[in-house]
Protein backbone atom coordinates (compact mmCIF):
# COMPACT_ATOMS: atom_id res chain seq x y z
CA UNK A 1 0.00 0.00 0.00
CA UNK A 2 1.31 3.42 -0.94
CA UNK A 3 1.73 5.66 2.07
CA UNK A 4 -0.99 8.27 2.49
CA UNK A 5 1.87 10.62 3.29
CA UNK A 6 3.35 9.75 -0.09
CA UNK A 7 0.23 10.82 -1.98
CA UNK A 8 -1.06 13.42 0.45
CA UNK A 9 0.25 16.37 -1.50
CA UNK A 10 0.99 16.93 -5.14
CA UNK A 11 4.65 17.57 -4.30
CA UNK A 12 6.93 15.15 -6.07
CA UNK A 13 9.25 14.16 -3.21
CA UNK A 14 7.14 11.49 -1.59
CA UNK A 15 5.67 10.25 -4.84
CA UNK A 16 9.05 8.75 -5.51
CA UNK A 17 8.54 6.32 -2.65
CA UNK A 18 6.78 4.22 -5.29
CA UNK A 19 9.01 5.16 -8.20
CA UNK A 20 12.42 4.75 -6.66
CA UNK A 21 13.17 1.52 -8.50
CA UNK A 22 11.72 2.54 -11.84
CA UNK A 23 14.93 3.39 -13.63
CA UNK A 24 15.15 0.57 -16.12
CA UNK A 25 15.13 1.69 -19.76
CA UNK A 26 12.02 1.28 -21.83
CA UNK A 27 11.65 -1.71 -24.11
CA UNK A 28 13.49 -1.45 -27.39
CA UNK A 29 12.73 -2.28 -30.97
CA UNK A 30 15.64 -3.27 -33.15
CA UNK A 31 19.11 -2.38 -32.00
CA UNK A 32 19.55 -0.08 -34.97
CA UNK A 33 16.91 2.27 -33.61
CA UNK A 34 18.98 2.59 -30.43
CA UNK A 35 22.26 3.55 -32.02
CA UNK A 36 21.05 5.81 -34.84
CA UNK A 37 21.10 9.41 -33.61
CA UNK A 38 18.73 10.32 -36.45
CA UNK A 39 16.17 7.66 -35.61
CA UNK A 40 12.51 8.75 -35.74
CA UNK A 41 10.16 8.66 -32.77
CA UNK A 42 9.92 5.06 -31.60
CA UNK A 43 6.83 2.93 -32.09
CA UNK A 44 7.79 0.52 -29.34
CA UNK A 45 5.01 -1.36 -27.63
CA UNK A 46 4.79 -4.60 -25.71
CA UNK A 47 2.05 -7.23 -25.77
CA UNK A 48 0.05 -6.96 -22.58
CA UNK A 49 -2.61 -9.25 -21.20
CA UNK A 50 -5.87 -7.35 -20.76
CA UNK A 51 -7.50 -7.41 -17.35
CA UNK A 52 -11.01 -6.64 -16.19
CA UNK A 53 -11.61 -2.93 -15.77
CA UNK A 54 -13.63 -1.98 -12.67
CA UNK A 55 -14.04 1.59 -13.94
CA UNK A 56 -16.25 1.25 -17.05
CA UNK A 57 -16.27 5.03 -17.47
CA UNK A 58 -12.62 4.91 -18.50
CA UNK A 59 -11.77 5.17 -22.16
CA UNK A 60 -11.42 1.58 -23.35
CA UNK A 61 -9.36 2.19 -26.49
CA UNK A 62 -5.69 1.19 -25.96
CA UNK A 63 -3.08 3.86 -26.54
CA UNK A 64 -1.72 3.97 -30.05
CA UNK A 65 1.84 2.88 -30.72
CA UNK A 66 2.77 6.56 -30.66
CA UNK A 67 0.52 9.27 -29.29
CA UNK A 68 2.87 12.00 -30.50
CA UNK A 69 4.17 12.19 -34.05
CA UNK A 70 7.84 12.49 -34.95
CA UNK A 71 7.36 16.16 -35.80
CA UNK A 72 5.52 16.84 -32.54
CA UNK A 73 8.30 15.23 -30.53
CA UNK A 74 10.95 17.11 -32.48
CA UNK A 75 9.19 20.43 -31.86
CA UNK A 76 8.64 19.65 -28.19
CA UNK A 77 12.24 18.54 -27.59
CA UNK A 78 13.60 21.61 -29.38
CA UNK A 79 11.45 23.98 -27.32
CA UNK A 80 12.06 22.13 -24.04
CA UNK A 81 15.82 22.11 -24.50
CA UNK A 82 15.79 25.83 -25.32
CA UNK A 83 13.75 26.54 -22.19
CA UNK A 84 16.06 24.47 -20.02
CA UNK A 85 18.96 26.67 -21.05
CA UNK A 86 17.35 29.59 -19.17
CA UNK A 87 19.08 30.05 -15.82
CA UNK A 88 16.26 31.66 -13.84
CA UNK A 89 14.00 28.79 -12.68
CA UNK A 90 10.73 30.74 -12.86
CA UNK A 91 11.42 32.14 -16.33
CA UNK A 92 12.54 28.68 -17.44
CA UNK A 93 9.25 27.19 -16.27
CA UNK A 94 7.21 29.92 -17.94
CA UNK A 95 9.09 29.49 -21.25
CA UNK A 96 8.61 25.72 -21.31
CA UNK A 97 6.34 24.17 -23.96
CA UNK A 98 3.10 22.50 -22.91
CA UNK A 99 2.54 18.93 -24.17
CA UNK A 100 1.33 18.46 -27.74
CA UNK A 101 -2.48 18.23 -27.97
CA UNK A 102 -2.93 19.82 -24.54
CA UNK A 103 -5.05 22.83 -23.62
CA UNK A 104 -3.46 23.95 -20.39
CA UNK A 105 -4.77 27.10 -18.74
CA UNK A 106 -2.07 29.75 -19.06
CA UNK A 107 -3.12 31.27 -15.74
CA UNK A 108 -2.85 27.88 -14.02
CA UNK A 109 0.58 27.22 -15.53
CA UNK A 110 1.88 30.60 -14.36
CA UNK A 111 0.45 30.01 -10.88
CA UNK A 112 1.93 26.51 -10.70
CA UNK A 113 5.36 27.71 -11.83
CA UNK A 114 5.31 30.31 -9.07
CA UNK A 115 3.96 27.83 -6.55
CA UNK A 116 6.76 25.40 -7.20
CA UNK A 117 9.74 27.64 -7.82
CA UNK A 118 9.51 30.78 -5.69
CA UNK A 119 12.07 31.25 -2.90
CA UNK A 120 10.93 30.73 0.69
CA UNK A 121 12.39 30.54 4.15
CA UNK A 122 14.23 27.26 4.65
CA UNK A 123 14.24 24.76 7.49
CA UNK A 124 17.85 25.70 8.26
CA UNK A 125 16.92 29.38 8.55
CA UNK A 126 13.96 28.62 10.81
CA UNK A 127 16.04 26.40 13.08
CA UNK A 128 18.80 29.00 13.26
CA UNK A 129 16.33 31.72 14.30
CA UNK A 130 14.89 29.54 17.06
CA UNK A 131 18.30 28.48 18.35
CA UNK A 132 19.52 32.06 18.46
CA UNK A 133 16.43 33.25 20.34
CA UNK A 134 15.11 35.30 17.41
CA UNK A 135 11.60 33.85 17.50
CA UNK A 136 10.04 37.31 17.14
CA UNK A 137 11.87 37.70 13.81
CA UNK A 138 10.64 34.27 12.75
CA UNK A 139 7.06 35.21 13.63
CA UNK A 140 7.40 38.43 11.64
CA UNK A 141 8.66 36.61 8.56
CA UNK A 142 5.85 34.05 8.70
CA UNK A 143 3.30 36.80 9.27
CA UNK A 144 4.61 38.52 6.14
CA UNK A 145 4.24 35.26 4.21
CA UNK A 146 0.64 34.91 5.42
CA UNK A 147 -0.13 38.52 4.45
CA UNK A 148 1.36 37.94 1.00
CA UNK A 149 -0.63 34.72 0.57
CA UNK A 150 -3.85 36.58 1.43
CA UNK A 151 -3.24 39.71 -0.63
CA UNK A 152 -0.90 38.98 -3.54
CA UNK A 153 -2.06 36.74 -6.41
CA UNK A 154 1.51 35.67 -7.16
CA UNK A 155 1.94 34.45 -3.56
CA UNK A 156 -0.96 31.97 -3.51
CA UNK A 157 -0.13 29.10 -1.15
CA UNK A 158 3.18 30.59 0.02
CA UNK A 159 2.69 29.92 3.74
CA UNK A 160 1.16 26.50 3.03
CA UNK A 161 4.30 25.48 1.18
CA UNK A 162 6.57 26.84 3.89
CA UNK A 163 4.85 24.64 6.46
CA UNK A 164 4.84 21.62 4.18
CA UNK A 165 8.55 22.01 3.46
CA UNK A 166 9.73 22.95 6.93
CA UNK A 167 7.50 21.16 9.47
CA UNK A 168 6.26 17.94 7.88
CA UNK A 169 9.54 16.06 7.53
CA UNK A 170 11.91 15.01 10.34
CA UNK A 171 9.19 16.09 12.75
CA UNK A 172 10.38 13.99 15.71
CA UNK A 173 13.92 15.36 15.36
CA UNK A 174 12.61 18.93 15.27
CA UNK A 175 10.36 18.45 18.31
CA UNK A 176 12.71 20.10 20.89
CA UNK A 177 13.11 23.19 18.71
CA UNK A 178 9.36 23.56 18.22
CA UNK A 179 8.77 23.27 21.96
CA UNK A 180 11.44 25.92 22.53
CA UNK A 181 9.69 28.19 20.03
CA UNK A 182 6.37 27.84 21.87
CA UNK A 183 8.03 28.64 25.19
CA UNK A 184 9.76 31.69 23.76
CA UNK A 185 6.62 32.93 21.93
CA UNK A 186 3.60 31.74 23.94
CA UNK A 187 1.24 33.97 21.91
CA UNK A 188 2.55 32.90 18.50
CA UNK A 189 -0.09 31.29 16.31
CA UNK A 190 2.71 30.28 13.95
CA UNK A 191 4.54 28.36 16.68
CA UNK A 192 1.41 26.45 17.71
CA UNK A 193 0.60 25.67 14.07
CA UNK A 194 4.12 24.37 13.46
CA UNK A 195 3.97 22.25 16.61
CA UNK A 196 0.59 20.80 15.66
CA UNK A 197 1.77 20.20 12.10
CA UNK A 198 4.73 18.21 13.43
CA UNK A 199 2.62 16.26 15.95
CA UNK A 200 0.29 15.23 13.14
CA UNK A 201 3.23 13.94 11.12
CA UNK A 202 4.56 12.08 14.16
CA UNK A 203 1.12 10.48 14.55
CA UNK A 204 1.24 9.19 10.98
CA UNK A 205 4.75 7.85 11.54
CA UNK A 206 3.62 6.11 14.73
CA UNK A 207 0.66 4.53 12.98
CA UNK A 208 2.60 3.16 10.04
CA UNK A 209 1.42 2.70 6.48
CA UNK A 210 -0.72 -0.42 6.64
CA UNK A 211 -4.51 -0.66 6.82
CA UNK A 212 -6.08 -0.24 10.25
CA UNK A 213 -7.02 -3.91 10.55
CA UNK A 214 -3.36 -4.82 10.01
CA UNK A 215 -1.99 -2.25 12.47
CA UNK A 216 -1.07 -3.18 16.04
CA UNK A 217 -3.31 -1.64 18.76
CA UNK A 218 -0.26 -0.09 20.42
CA UNK A 219 0.52 1.81 17.23
CA UNK A 220 -3.04 3.06 16.96
CA UNK A 221 -2.95 4.18 20.60
CA UNK A 222 0.30 6.06 20.02
CA UNK A 223 -1.23 7.70 16.96
CA UNK A 224 -4.29 8.79 18.94
CA UNK A 225 -2.19 10.31 21.72
CA UNK A 226 -0.12 12.32 19.25
CA UNK A 227 -3.20 13.42 17.32
CA UNK A 228 -4.69 14.75 20.54
CA UNK A 229 -1.59 16.87 21.08
CA UNK A 230 -1.78 18.01 17.48
CA UNK A 231 -5.41 19.07 17.78
CA UNK A 232 -4.73 21.04 20.95
CA UNK A 233 -1.96 23.02 19.29
CA UNK A 234 -3.83 23.52 16.02
CA UNK A 235 -6.96 24.79 17.75
CA UNK A 236 -4.83 27.17 19.79
CA UNK A 237 -3.20 28.42 16.59
CA UNK A 238 -6.57 29.06 14.95
CA UNK A 239 -7.85 30.83 18.05
CA UNK A 240 -4.92 33.21 17.79
CA UNK A 241 -5.08 33.55 13.98
CA UNK A 242 -8.24 32.16 12.26
CA UNK A 243 -6.75 32.72 8.78
CA UNK A 244 -3.78 30.41 9.40
CA UNK A 245 -4.41 27.89 6.60
CA UNK A 246 -1.56 25.44 7.43
CA UNK A 247 -3.30 24.70 10.73
CA UNK A 248 -6.43 23.63 8.85
CA UNK A 249 -4.33 21.52 6.48
CA UNK A 250 -2.70 19.61 9.33
CA UNK A 251 -6.03 19.23 11.12
CA UNK A 252 -7.64 17.69 8.03
CA UNK A 253 -4.68 15.33 7.60
CA UNK A 254 -4.85 14.16 11.19
CA UNK A 255 -8.62 13.81 11.24
CA UNK A 256 -8.44 11.70 8.10
CA UNK A 257 -6.52 8.95 9.92
CA UNK A 258 -7.97 9.31 13.42
CA UNK A 259 -11.51 10.63 13.16
CA UNK A 260 -14.81 9.90 11.40
CA UNK A 261 -15.66 10.98 7.86
CA UNK A 262 -18.20 13.47 9.20
CA UNK A 263 -15.52 15.04 11.40
CA UNK A 264 -13.16 15.40 8.44
CA UNK A 265 -15.86 17.06 6.35
CA UNK A 266 -16.75 19.36 9.23
CA UNK A 267 -13.17 20.56 9.54
CA UNK A 268 -13.09 20.94 5.77
CA UNK A 269 -16.16 23.16 5.82
CA UNK A 270 -14.60 25.35 8.50
CA UNK A 271 -11.38 25.56 6.53
CA UNK A 272 -13.10 26.53 3.28
CA UNK A 273 -15.18 29.14 5.06
CA UNK A 274 -12.00 30.69 6.44
CA UNK A 275 -10.04 30.44 3.17
CA UNK A 276 -12.41 29.70 0.26
CA UNK A 277 -9.69 29.79 -2.43
CA UNK A 278 -6.84 28.01 -0.64
CA UNK A 279 -5.36 25.27 -2.80
CA UNK A 280 -3.70 23.25 -0.01
CA UNK A 281 -7.01 22.92 1.87
CA UNK A 282 -8.82 21.69 -1.24
CA UNK A 283 -5.93 19.36 -2.11
CA UNK A 284 -6.00 17.66 1.28
CA UNK A 285 -9.79 17.38 1.25
CA UNK A 286 -9.52 15.84 -2.21
CA UNK A 287 -7.16 13.23 -0.83
CA UNK A 288 -9.53 12.53 2.07
CA UNK A 289 -12.36 11.91 -0.41
CA UNK A 290 -10.52 9.15 -2.24
CA UNK A 291 -12.27 5.75 -2.13
CA UNK A 292 -9.43 4.31 -0.06
CA UNK A 293 -10.60 6.62 2.76
CA UNK A 294 -14.31 5.95 2.31
CA UNK A 295 -14.94 8.55 -0.37
CA UNK A 296 -15.68 8.12 -4.06
CA UNK A 297 -14.67 9.49 -7.47
CA UNK A 298 -18.02 11.29 -7.53
CA UNK A 299 -17.25 13.03 -4.23
CA UNK A 300 -13.83 14.03 -5.60
CA UNK A 301 -15.39 15.41 -8.77
CA UNK A 302 -17.93 17.36 -6.73
CA UNK A 303 -15.18 18.99 -4.68
CA UNK A 304 -13.20 19.87 -7.80
CA UNK A 305 -16.30 21.42 -9.34
CA UNK A 306 -16.98 23.48 -6.22
CA UNK A 307 -13.39 24.71 -6.22
CA UNK A 308 -13.75 26.16 -9.72
CA UNK A 309 -15.98 28.90 -8.36
CA UNK A 310 -12.80 30.35 -6.83
CA UNK A 311 -10.38 29.54 -9.67
CA UNK A 312 -10.42 33.11 -10.95
CA UNK A 313 -8.89 34.20 -7.66
CA UNK A 314 -6.58 31.18 -7.40
CA UNK A 315 -5.87 29.41 -10.74
CA UNK A 316 -4.11 26.58 -8.85
CA UNK A 317 -7.59 25.20 -8.18
CA UNK A 318 -7.79 24.18 -11.84
CA UNK A 319 -5.31 21.38 -11.06
CA UNK A 320 -8.01 19.66 -8.98
CA UNK A 321 -9.96 18.81 -12.15
CA UNK A 322 -7.52 16.00 -12.95
CA UNK A 323 -7.53 14.36 -9.50
CA UNK A 324 -10.61 12.12 -9.77
CA UNK A 325 -9.78 10.93 -13.32
CA UNK A 326 -6.24 10.18 -12.20
CA UNK A 327 -7.42 8.19 -9.19
CA UNK A 328 -9.70 6.09 -11.39
CA UNK A 329 -6.96 5.42 -13.93
CA UNK A 330 -4.23 4.65 -11.41
CA UNK A 331 -6.49 2.29 -9.43
CA UNK A 332 -8.31 0.59 -12.31
CA UNK A 333 -6.15 -2.60 -12.34
CA UNK A 334 -6.63 -2.58 -16.10
CA UNK A 335 -4.48 -3.04 -19.18
CA UNK A 336 -1.62 -0.52 -18.99
CA UNK A 337 -2.34 0.48 -22.57
CA UNK A 338 -5.82 1.51 -21.44
CA UNK A 339 -4.27 3.42 -18.55
CA UNK A 340 -1.90 5.25 -20.87
CA UNK A 341 -4.74 6.21 -23.22
CA UNK A 342 -6.56 7.75 -20.27
CA UNK A 343 -3.43 9.47 -19.00
CA UNK A 344 -3.13 11.03 -22.43
CA UNK A 345 -6.65 12.39 -22.02
CA UNK A 346 -5.89 13.66 -18.51
CA UNK A 347 -2.92 15.59 -19.87
CA UNK A 348 -5.32 17.71 -21.87
CA UNK A 349 -5.56 19.80 -18.69
CA UNK A 350 -2.74 20.79 -16.35
CA UNK A 351 -2.18 17.92 -13.87
CA UNK A 352 -0.11 17.87 -10.70
CA UNK A 353 3.49 16.75 -10.70
CA UNK A 354 2.43 13.54 -8.96
CA UNK A 355 0.31 12.68 -12.00
CA UNK A 356 3.07 13.68 -14.41
CA UNK A 357 5.53 11.44 -12.62
CA UNK A 358 3.18 8.45 -12.48
CA UNK A 359 2.28 8.77 -16.15
CA UNK A 360 5.92 9.00 -17.18
CA UNK A 361 6.77 5.96 -15.10
CA UNK A 362 3.99 3.85 -16.61
CA UNK A 363 4.97 4.95 -20.11
CA UNK A 364 8.54 3.88 -19.40
CA UNK A 365 7.46 0.46 -18.17
CA UNK A 366 5.36 -0.09 -21.29
CA UNK A 367 7.64 1.04 -24.06
CA UNK A 368 6.47 4.56 -24.93
CA UNK A 369 9.58 6.74 -24.89
CA UNK A 370 7.77 9.60 -26.60
CA UNK A 371 5.32 9.80 -23.68
CA UNK A 372 8.18 9.44 -21.18
CA UNK A 373 10.01 12.42 -22.65
CA UNK A 374 6.92 14.63 -22.61
CA UNK A 375 5.61 13.63 -19.18
CA UNK A 376 8.92 13.59 -17.33
CA UNK A 377 10.06 16.80 -19.02
CA UNK A 378 6.94 18.47 -17.66
CA UNK A 379 7.69 16.98 -14.23
CA UNK A 380 11.19 18.46 -14.31
CA UNK A 381 9.75 21.75 -15.53
CA UNK A 382 8.00 22.22 -12.19
CA UNK A 383 10.32 20.21 -9.93
CA UNK A 384 13.86 20.73 -11.23
CA UNK A 385 15.46 20.85 -7.79
CA UNK A 386 13.64 18.04 -6.06
CA UNK A 387 16.35 15.91 -4.39
CA UNK A 388 14.94 12.80 -6.02
CA UNK A 389 14.27 14.35 -9.43
CA UNK A 390 17.48 12.75 -10.68
CA UNK A 391 15.49 9.53 -11.06
CA UNK A 392 13.09 11.20 -13.46
CA UNK A 393 16.04 12.79 -15.25
CA UNK A 394 17.73 9.40 -15.68
CA UNK A 395 14.59 7.83 -17.08
CA UNK A 396 14.11 10.73 -19.46
CA UNK A 397 17.72 10.32 -20.60
CA UNK A 398 17.06 6.70 -21.62
CA UNK A 399 14.05 7.73 -23.66
CA UNK A 400 15.84 10.63 -25.32
CA UNK A 401 18.42 8.14 -26.57
CA UNK A 402 15.75 5.82 -27.92
CA UNK A 403 14.06 8.71 -29.72
CA UNK A 404 17.28 9.78 -31.41
CA UNK A 405 18.59 12.57 -29.16
CA UNK A 406 21.71 11.03 -27.63
CA UNK A 407 23.61 14.31 -27.18
CA UNK A 408 20.95 15.73 -24.89
CA UNK A 409 20.55 12.32 -23.28
CA UNK A 410 24.26 12.28 -22.45
CA UNK A 411 24.11 15.78 -20.98
CA UNK A 412 21.19 14.69 -18.79
CA UNK A 413 22.98 11.51 -17.72
CA UNK A 414 26.01 13.57 -16.76
CA UNK A 415 23.78 15.72 -14.52
CA UNK A 416 22.48 12.59 -12.81
CA UNK A 417 26.00 11.28 -12.22
CA UNK A 418 27.15 14.65 -10.88
CA UNK A 419 24.17 14.82 -8.51
CA UNK A 420 24.65 11.28 -7.18
CA UNK A 421 27.79 9.35 -8.21
CA UNK A 422 26.46 6.28 -6.39
CA UNK A 423 23.25 6.09 -8.42
CA UNK A 424 23.69 3.35 -10.98
CA UNK A 425 20.90 4.62 -13.26
CA UNK A 426 22.99 7.66 -14.17
CA UNK A 427 25.74 5.41 -15.48
CA UNK A 428 23.23 3.20 -17.30
CA UNK A 429 21.83 6.26 -19.05
CA UNK A 430 25.33 7.51 -19.79
CA UNK A 431 26.36 4.15 -21.25
CA UNK A 432 23.31 3.98 -23.51
CA UNK A 433 23.87 7.53 -24.78
CA UNK A 434 27.55 6.86 -25.49
CA UNK A 435 26.58 3.70 -27.34
CA UNK A 436 24.18 5.66 -29.54
CA UNK A 437 26.98 8.12 -30.23
CA UNK A 438 29.21 5.16 -31.17
CA UNK A 439 31.69 6.06 -28.45
CA UNK A 440 32.09 2.47 -27.33
CA UNK A 441 35.05 2.85 -24.93
CA UNK A 442 33.15 5.41 -22.85
CA UNK A 443 29.96 3.34 -23.11
CA UNK A 444 31.81 0.30 -21.76
CA UNK A 445 33.34 2.34 -18.96
CA UNK A 446 29.91 3.68 -17.91
CA UNK A 447 28.26 0.26 -18.01
CA UNK A 448 31.06 -1.29 -15.95
CA UNK A 449 30.50 1.42 -13.35
CA UNK A 450 26.77 0.67 -13.33
CA UNK A 451 27.49 -3.04 -12.83
CA UNK A 452 29.76 -2.27 -9.89
CA UNK A 453 27.11 -0.09 -8.27
CA UNK A 454 24.25 -2.56 -8.80
CA UNK A 455 25.50 -6.11 -9.44
CA UNK A 456 21.99 -7.43 -8.84
CA UNK A 457 20.60 -5.91 -12.04
CA UNK A 458 20.83 -7.78 -15.33
CA UNK A 459 20.27 -4.89 -17.74
CA UNK A 460 23.70 -3.26 -17.66
CA UNK A 461 25.43 -6.63 -17.76
CA UNK A 462 23.52 -7.68 -20.89
CA UNK A 463 24.07 -4.28 -22.49
CA UNK A 464 27.81 -4.61 -21.93
CA UNK A 465 27.72 -8.05 -23.51
CA UNK A 466 25.80 -6.62 -26.44
CA UNK A 467 28.50 -4.02 -26.95
CA UNK A 468 31.28 -6.58 -26.90
CA UNK A 469 29.38 -8.89 -29.21
CA UNK A 470 27.62 -6.57 -31.63
CA UNK A 471 30.00 -3.61 -31.76
CA UNK A 472 33.59 -4.28 -30.72
CA UNK A 473 33.47 -7.99 -31.65
CA UNK A 474 35.42 -8.97 -28.57
CA UNK A 475 34.00 -12.46 -28.55
CA UNK A 476 35.70 -13.80 -25.43
CA UNK A 477 34.46 -10.87 -23.33
CA UNK A 478 30.97 -11.17 -24.76
CA UNK A 479 30.99 -14.93 -24.07
CA UNK A 480 32.14 -14.42 -20.50
CA UNK A 481 29.29 -12.00 -19.88
CA UNK A 482 26.70 -14.27 -21.51
CA UNK A 483 27.87 -17.03 -19.18
CA UNK A 484 27.51 -14.74 -16.18
CA UNK A 485 24.02 -13.68 -17.22
CA UNK A 486 22.68 -17.15 -17.92
CA UNK A 487 24.13 -18.41 -14.66
CA UNK A 488 23.07 -15.48 -12.50
CA UNK A 489 19.82 -14.56 -14.29
CA UNK A 490 18.63 -17.79 -15.95
CA UNK A 491 15.12 -16.42 -16.50
CA UNK A 492 16.38 -13.38 -18.40
CA UNK A 493 15.69 -14.18 -22.06
CA UNK A 494 18.13 -11.61 -23.47
CA UNK A 495 21.05 -13.39 -21.79
CA UNK A 496 20.30 -16.56 -23.74
CA UNK A 497 19.78 -14.56 -26.94
CA UNK A 498 23.22 -12.98 -26.48
CA UNK A 499 24.72 -16.41 -25.96
CA UNK A 500 23.05 -17.75 -29.12
CA UNK A 501 24.18 -14.74 -31.15
CA UNK A 502 27.81 -15.39 -30.22
CA UNK A 503 27.48 -19.09 -31.07
CA UNK A 504 26.01 -18.22 -34.45
CA UNK A 505 28.23 -15.27 -35.38
CA UNK A 506 31.69 -16.17 -34.08
CA UNK A 507 30.78 -19.10 -34.46
CA UNK A 508 31.09 -21.12 -31.24
CA UNK A 509 29.94 -24.59 -30.26
CA UNK A 510 26.93 -25.34 -28.07
CA UNK A 511 24.02 -23.70 -29.92
CA UNK A 512 21.88 -26.83 -29.53
CA UNK A 513 22.19 -26.67 -25.75
CA UNK A 514 21.37 -22.94 -25.76
CA UNK A 515 18.34 -23.61 -27.94
CA UNK A 516 17.12 -26.36 -25.62
CA UNK A 517 17.51 -24.14 -22.56
CA UNK A 518 15.78 -21.23 -24.27
CA UNK A 519 12.95 -23.39 -25.55
CA UNK A 520 12.39 -24.95 -22.14
CA UNK A 521 12.17 -21.57 -20.46
CA UNK A 522 10.50 -19.40 -23.10
CA UNK A 523 9.06 -21.77 -25.68
CA UNK A 524 5.47 -20.90 -24.78
CA UNK A 525 6.04 -17.15 -24.73
CA UNK A 526 4.79 -15.50 -27.96
CA UNK A 527 7.35 -12.71 -27.49
CA UNK A 528 10.27 -15.10 -28.10
CA UNK A 529 9.10 -17.11 -31.09
CA UNK A 530 11.25 -15.13 -33.55
CA UNK A 531 14.43 -15.91 -31.61
CA UNK A 532 13.47 -19.59 -31.34
CA UNK A 533 12.78 -19.77 -35.06
CA UNK A 534 16.14 -18.21 -35.93
CA UNK A 535 18.01 -20.58 -33.63
CA UNK A 536 16.27 -23.57 -35.24
CA UNK A 537 17.10 -22.32 -38.72
CA UNK A 538 20.73 -21.78 -37.76
CA UNK A 539 20.96 -25.28 -36.31
CA UNK A 540 19.66 -26.68 -39.60
CA UNK A 541 22.27 -24.80 -41.60
CA UNK A 542 25.28 -25.16 -39.32
CA UNK A 543 26.66 -27.85 -41.53
CA UNK A 544 26.53 -25.56 -44.58
CA UNK A 545 29.34 -23.22 -45.60
CA UNK A 546 29.48 -20.07 -43.53
CA UNK A 547 26.42 -20.70 -41.42
CA UNK A 548 23.96 -17.85 -40.85
CA UNK A 549 24.58 -14.23 -39.99
CA UNK A 550 22.37 -13.58 -37.00
CA UNK A 551 22.64 -9.81 -37.26
CA UNK A 552 20.88 -9.96 -40.62
CA UNK A 553 18.18 -12.08 -39.02
CA UNK A 554 17.67 -9.52 -36.23
CA UNK A 555 18.22 -12.09 -33.51
CA UNK A 556 19.37 -9.38 -31.13
CA UNK A 557 17.17 -8.63 -28.11
CA UNK A 558 13.85 -6.94 -28.88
Amino acid sequence: MTSWKGWLRLAGVSVLVTLAGCTQPVARTSRQQVVQSTAPASEVTQPITAKDNPFPALQQVPVAKTVYSTDEIRQFVTAARAAESIEDPLQRCLAYPDPPHSHWSHEAVVAYCRYRLRPMISTAEINALIRSGQTAELDNRLAAALHAQLTQPEAQGLLDEIYLQDFRYDSAKERPLLDAWKRASPKSAFAYAASGYAYEEMAQDARGEDYSENTAPAKLQSMSSLLALAEDDLQQALTLEPRLTPAYVAWIDGANIGRTRDFVENIGERARAAAPADYAIYSDLMFARQPMWGGSPQAMEQLASQAQAHAVKNPLLKLLLTEAPFYEVSDCHCDPRIQLANYHEIFGQLPTTAIMWSAGDLASDNGHPEMVVVYLSETLRFLPYNPLAIRARANRSYSLTYLGYPQWALAEADKVVAADPQFDAGFRARGLAYEALQDYPHAIEALRRAIALDPGSSWQLIELGNLYGYKTREWDKAWEISSQVTRKFPDEANGWVLRAMIQMDEPRAGLKDTYDQFNARFGNDPNHQTALSEMRESLKQQAGPGGLNSTKLNLRPH
